[in-house]
């Protein structure tokens, strides 16, 4: 490779679309740009056979500053997520510095709030995903700082964030969809859907990839689509029982997300499949005494450890998208605690 001085700007403007002053600035190592413009640039310098910008070097002088932003409250999905994050940290052989933060559930303002508090040395966030308005400004904030946003679990695609780490969840729902038809055969039937709120992206994701497949079947099966049931484990119950009373026909739920332990015992004395997302204790349980037929997750350690990559790995070689592999679970199979 060549040196850095012997690149000809004009080159990397005509790949980049970038101005003169803005290349100027991150081969220099002025700030003012973002990370994914710094991306552009560090890409076009290899196509052209030279050293990347000092970016890489930076980031490297020291464990790289990350702030982790999950869920807070009573799914205990979100404390399984902190583990996966943590155990990833514990073993990332001083590559990062994380710090963990909380936040309240179902309330974009409060993580947008917490995001404009970012300590200004920090590197890197990692945050669960709220798609809204005030988060994708909020993250556009960050990444015009310079600070690397890797989004988990629930995806904010609309803003300027660098990774997504996580299940295709459109892909999870059509998987879904699948084992539900596999188990209730040529039967005619009806599944519902329940999740327990609209402003997570992947509980939309997982509900349309099971609607597509479903739809797509010659079999005659109908969806009833819930109303997200919220935070209250007892307003979940209250759905579900009232989807039952209003519809006797139904045969399957597919539980998109949110899961509460109580909510399996609405399931307990009814005739029906259930499949539910993520690896809990509850629906662990829900597994062994036959309450719930599939569980659909992801590994939170695979999610942890290509998350806390994504923080400080080649700007060029980071994707913007690392899914994880979706993982089918029966009582058979299911990971140690």
């Amino acid at each position: 490779m060549g040196k850095l001085n012997r690149t000809r700007i004009a080159d990397i403007v005509a790949r980049t679309g970038l101005s003169r002053a803005t290349i100027d600035r991150v081969i220099n190592d002025r700030g003012g740009v973002s990370l994914a413009t710094r991306k552009r640039i560090d890409i076009a310098l290899g196509e052209l056979g030279f050293a990347p910008s000092r970016l890489d070097t930076l980031l490297h002088s020291g464990p790289t500053k990350v702030e982790a932003f999950v869920v807070e409250g009573s799914n205990p999905f979100f404390h399984e997520l902190a583990k996966g994050l943590q155990f990833a940290d514990d073993r990332n052989d001083g590559k990062c510095d994380i710090t963990f933060h909380g936040f309240a559930p179902y309330t974009p303002e409060n993580l947008a709030e917490k995001l404009k508090n970012v300590q200004p040395d920090t590197k890197a966030v990692i945050l669960v995903g709220i798609d809204s308005p005030v988060v994708v400004r909020a993250i556009n904030a960050l990444e015009s700082r310079g600070v690397r946003v890797i989004v988990i679990i629930s995806d904010v695609a609309m803003s300027r964030r660098s990774t997504y780490v996580g299940l295709d969840n459109f892909a999870a729902g059509r998987t879904a969809g699948r084992l539900m038809v596999e188990m209730s055969g040529q039967t005619p039937g009806t599944f519902a859907t329940v999740v327990s709120q609209m402003q997570f992206r992947h509980l939309m994701d997982r509900r349309a990839g099971f609607e597509q497949f479903i739809s797509m079947r010659e079999e005659d099966h109908q969806i009833i689509f819930a109303e997200p049931h919220g935070t209250e484990p007892g307003n979940a119950q209250r759905t579900i029982n009232n989807l039952i009373e209003a519809h006797p026909d139904i045969t399957g739920f597919y539980l998109c997300g949110g899961v509460f332990p109580e909510i399996f015992e609405t399931f307990a004395s009814k005739d029906v499949k259930v499949i539910a997302h993520e690896v809990t204790d509850h629906t662990r349980d829900a597994l062994a005494n036959g309450t719930a037929n599939y569980i659909i997750a992801l590994n939170v350690y695979e999610m942890g450890h290509k998350a806390l990559h994504a923080t400080w790995c080649n700007l060029a070689d980071c994707p913007t998208t690392d899914p994880c592999g979706i993982n089918i679970y029966v009582p058979e199979n299911l990971p140690q605690p």
